[in-house]
């Protein structure tokens, strides 16, 4: 079976904001932001509770109720333009380019501008569906995009399935 499509920066995006949702190193360093910007407000507000500056230590007491309900909201926002910037800087070359994917019985077949790969089935990691993309994780830590969007969904589903290669099913993700 041969695909063929093209990449917009949206399908990066989604990519990198997908990864990062499941890394764990990402989460631990949000769950630490929060809590860490949140105690430091804490004890600049009980600091100036002991110094009887009552209005200070009340404004810092909002600020750090304020700061642990909105950091993940500014979290996400952040790293969704991170990754915006990131894209723009590194996959510019990529966006917008026609690129075929053939499934075949033992091996993925990847052809764009500038050459084509083939990838072992074996090698194959994981098949990740979410409502917008397929993601392909490959051993060696690259990953392909499959925009649903721009390829026959159901076919794309039947030939993966049809290999034996498990699709695990998250299209309830969401940034």
């Amino acid at each position: 079976m041969k695909i063929t499509f093209d990449l917009k920066s949206s399908d990066f995006l989604t990519f990198q904001l997908y990864a990062s949702s499941q890394s764990e190193s990402i989460q631990q360093k949000r769950r630490r932001g929060r809590i860490f910007l949140s105690l430091g407000a804490l004890l600049v507000s009980l600091f100036f509770y002991i110094g009887n500056s009552l209005l200070l230590s009340v404004f810092f007491l909002l600020f750090a109720v304020a700061t642990y309900v909105f950091y993940p909201r500014y979290f996400k926002k952040r790293y969704y333009q991170h990754y915006q910037k990131y894209i723009r800087d590194h996959y510019e070359a990529r966006l917008n380019v026609e690129q075929e994917v053939e499934i075949n019985k033992d091996h993925l077949l990847l052809k764009d501008k500038t050459g084509e790969a083939k990838i072992l089935l074996k090698e194959v990691d994981e098949i990740i569906e979410t409502s917008e993309h397929f993601f392909i994780k490959i051993s060696t830590g690259v990953s392909l995009i499959l925009p649903k969007d721009r390829v026959p969904v159901e076919e794309v589903r039947t030939a993966l399935e049809s290999l034996e290669l498990t699709i695990r099913d998250h299209t309830d993700w969401q940034w």
